[in-house]
């Protein structure tokens, strides 16, 4: 079996009630041991937050931005947006965008790349937001399995 893909989500804080719920939707890939998932609400107290953010961030090999309005309105975001961008530039890293609440996409660095859920609406628009969790865990399963193609290459 494969090893585990260590996972690093963001959300603005405003979002993080929506983190928390994609990170309920990858329970089951990481019961299999396919995905190992970091975000925040993994910070231990009495450490540096930035320092456990660049720890996890730089072993990262997918990080998935649950993006909002809020999310590029905060720095914090930003920061971990571009230290992310550094290591996808390098080849370290797979960014996938997660469209949560309607946002302009095209005028950010991440307009150019492919985002969930495939059909390009928002997780808040869609009717059974269940679904459209479930649409961004197969899409990511897509990415899962065209990295286990390219570690068998």
């Amino acid at each position: 079996m494969a090893s585990s893909v260590p996972i690093f989500c963001a959300a603005a804080p405003e979002d993080h009630v929506w983190l928390a719920h994609w990170e309920k939707h990858l329970w089951a890939l990481q019961a299999a041991e396919r995905i190992t998932i970091w975000s925040e609400a993994y910070i231990f107290s009495g450490q540096s937050r930035d320092a456990q953010v660049e720890e996890y961030l730089s072993h990262a090999k997918i990080v998935v931005f649950l993006l909002s309005a809020d999310f590029f309105a905060d720095h914090k975001c930003l920061k971990v947006l571009t230290q992310a961008l550094n290591y996808a530039r390098l080849g370290n890293t797979r960014i996938i965008p997660l469209l949560l609440r309607a946002t302009i996409l095209d005028e950010t660095a991440l307009g150019g790349l492919a985002y969930l859920p495939t059909n390009g609406r928002p997780v808040a628009n869609w009717s059974n937001r269940d679904d459209a969790f479930q649409n961004c865990v197969r899409g990511l399963k897509q990415v899962l399995a065209e990295l286990q193609s390219n570690d068998t290459d």
